[in-house]
């Protein structure tokens, strides 16, 4: 259970990627021990929309407990999540709430002039009590870079939704006996001639650090380089970085440690790979964890369900897939609904099968694939299946 602990990279990432395609359910996995045979389903989320695409609310199952944010952790269970928007469709109200109705989180947005206050609110002692708040000043039509949230993400713990540009921000943790906020941490933007974030410098009372950003010719944000300094000592700490598909979607995301005499990085690195069907919906993403030999085993598998509308739908499917783990064949049985196409990907996202069926049950050869862990994409007349199969002689 210890790894639960570490910091989860990436998470503001993914709310990016689905601003064209958004999933209807997001299905997480952790390997304990870097073996795709050796996972633990860790939660599923099932989005719900309004018909212009926003999030009204999303079904959280949470099999293991689940850092929400800092030090604040949500216990194994089943909460929703709800969305709130103003009048411009900006996010301003976020809130959970557990099976009893009760309300366990809930984060505030209020604009204020040319400001905005973000405030984190966590359940305590039977009640909503004030955790900490962002104060943005100067804030620029809510515009956020996605690589600068990862990296604020790995300073900072996911104490905020999003970083949004601004003049500056101050990070304040709330006094519970004093009943005010006390300034933590303060993060001050500057701007290049064409408006673009070129170095954000966060302060806190002993650390300072400096975040370097690069763009490529499409002006995307593509690398982080974080210099960190404490004291009389200061050096370079860690460089985040992002590639790009040919269609303009992520591809991988990756932070790589400086191993300095100064600071103590938590280990030798990390990446996210993105995975996409042919319709450039992502259907998939993989974190690894790089070792001291320099070998990249995977922690966290991720698979994104479309076309789903309620959890209902998901829970009630009659797809039959067996044997698993399969030698051999793959079998598989959709009852009266007619399976119209099937797909096999690898661990690493690669696709290596990939059957038009039309029928209500088929046979998939799997006699020449690797022992390993694999995802089954089933297109049926009225959904998509994502399904995992071992196959293991």
């Amino acid at each position: 259970m210890k790894k639960f602990v570490l910091f989860i990279l990436f998470g503001t990432l993914i709310n990016v990627s689905f601003s064209q395609s958004q999933p209807d359910t997001t299905y997480k996995y952790y390997f304990l021990t870097g073996s795709p045979t050796d996972s633990m389903f860790f939660y599923k989320d099932i989005y719900h929309y309004d018909t212009d695409g926003k999030i009204l609310y999303i079904e959280n199952i949470n099999k293991q407990f689940y850092w929400c944010s800092g030090h604040y952790m949500l216990k194994t269970g089943d909460y929703v999540t709800y969305y709130e928007y103003d009048d411009n469709n900006q996010i301003e109200c976020i809130f959970i709430l557990d099976k009893n109705k009760d309300t366990v989180l809930k984060e505030i947005f209020t604009v204020i002039n040319n400001d905005l206050e973000y405030v984190y609110q966590i359940k305590s002692n039977g009640k909503l009590v004030n955790y900490y708040r962002y104060y943005f000043y100067n804030i620029k039509n809510r515009e956020a870079t996605p690589l600068l949230n990862d990296a604020f993400n790995q300073l900072d713990g996911y104490f905020a939704y999003s970083y949004y540009h601004s003049d500056s921000i101050s990070m304040e943790m709330f006094d519970t006996l004093s009943s005010e906020y006390h300034l933590s941490k303060k993060i001050y933007f500057t701007y290049s001639s064409n408006n673009v974030v070129q170095r954000c410098i966060q302060k806190s009372k002993s650390v300072s650090c400096t975040l370097d950003l690069s763009y490529d010719s499409d002006l995307r944000c593509n690398g982080i380089e974080c210099t960190k300094s404490l004291d009389s000592c200061s050096d370079k700490f860690w460089y985040l970085s992002e590639t790009f598909n040919e269609n303009g979607d992520v591809s991988e995301n990756s932070i790589i440690p400086y191993f300095s005499t100064c600071f103590k990085f938590y280990n030798y690195g990390r990446k996210e790979n993105y995975y996409y069907d042919e319709n450039n919906k992502l259907i998939a993403s993989k974190v690894f964890n790089r070792d001291s030999l320099d070998n990249w085993n995977i922690y966290v598998s991720k698979y994104y369900k479309y076309n789903s509308t309620n959890i209902h739908a998901v829970e009630k499917s009659e797809v039959k897939l067996y044997p698993n783990p399969a030698l051999s064949e793959l079998l598989l049985d959709n009852g009266q609904e007619l399976i119209k196409e099937v797909a096999l990907y690898d661990v690493m996202g690669k696709k290596v099968r990939h059957l038009f069926v039309n029928a209500f049950s088929t046979i998939v050869d799997v006699s020449d694939l690797p022992n390993g862990i694999y995802v089954v994409k089933i297109n049926t007349a009225s959904e998509v299946l994502v399904r995992k199969v071992q196959i293991m002689r």
